[in-house]
């Protein structure tokens, strides 16, 4: 681990209070990041600002925010930029998943859920980004010197290639994944923007999504918290202002996929509506 990659840049993690937005600010911290933790559950942010964290100039606390409320996110990141002047690195990581629960008779993963639903899931997972690009912007299209700001954004392959069984997360991944595309070309000259896109990550949030009905997101492993924020990191790190990429693939395996939904589209179709017959299957028999 190098720790001057980061040395005295600004972070702020949303989501941060678990999982990979915890992961994410431990690893920035450790390489001499000041970051700024933040959650929907402030006991949690605290923990890991005050135990968890070891840069002598990081906030104390944690932040309470939900990303959805506009007023939360502004007012968490002016507070910063009061404290610190700048913010070289915002995660924009908070995401939430239905519950699991096991789908009645005839229910799809299109059905099974009511509009509210739907609405709040796509309210955290994709319009956040929105809420809080708009504040960023404001102070990052004033042109800094230096390297540009970062924006990373935690979304899922569910986003590129569908999610089996849920398709409220995968929409409201998939809306985030077009947010990504669109915010990389529209402000390429004043920001770099990352998109990360892993399969089944072994947290709490990931275990709702590895139990659902005819899941397909653990297909090629689930990996852990760690893996992911080393990803980001290294991506983070060995982007240059040139240099397009957008997408972290922790599992390798997704950009083989996208690869081959782009060349074939139908044939890529035909193959998921194989593959959900074949999990369909595959759970009438575990439960014989």
């Amino acid at each position: 681990m190098n720790a001057s990659r980061f040395w005295g840049k600004i972070v702020i993690v949303t989501g941060g209070g678990s999982g990979i937005g915890a992961r994410l600010a431990k690893a920035f911290d450790q390489e001499g990041a000041v970051v700024a933790v933040c959650d929907i559950r402030k006991d949690i942010a605290d923990d890991v600002a005050t135990n968890q964290l070891r840069n002598p100039l990081r906030p104390k606390t944690g932040y309470h925010v939900d990303v959805t409320n506009a007023e939360q996110v502004r007012y968490m990141i002016q507070d910063i930029l009061e404290k610190y002047g700048t913010i070289d690195i915002y995660c924009s990581n908070a995401g939430i998943i239905q519950p699991y629960d096991e789908p009645k008779e005839g229910e799809s993963g299109i059905t099974r859920y009511s509009e509210a639903k739907w609405k709040r899931l796509i309210e955290v997972n994709a319009l956040s980004h929105l809420i809080a690009v708009q504040e960023l912007l404001k102070n990052w299209n004033q042109g800094r010197p230096g390297s540009k700001p970062s924006f990373i954004m935690t979304a899922s392959a569910a986003g590129l290639l569908t999610q089996i069984g849920d398709a409220s997360y995968g929409v409201s991944k998939a809306a985030a994944v077009s947010f990504a595309e669109h915010l990389a070309i529209e402000h390429s000259d004043r920001l770099r923007v990352l998109c990360i896109c892993p399969q089944a990550v072994d947290t709490s949030f990931g275990e709702g999504m590895v139990q659902k009905t005819n899941n397909s997101a653990k297909k090629d492993g689930v990996i852990s918290p760690s893996i992911v924020a080393a990803c980001t990191l290294d991506a983070l790190s060995s982007q240059v202002e040139t240099d397009p990429s957008l997408f972290i693939f922790p599992h390798p395996e997704v950009a083989t996929y996208v690869k081959r939904k782009g060349v074939d589209h139908t044939r890529w179709l035909k193959g998921m509506i194989r593959f959900k017959k074949k999990q369909e299957q595959q759970m009438m028999k575990s439960k014989l």
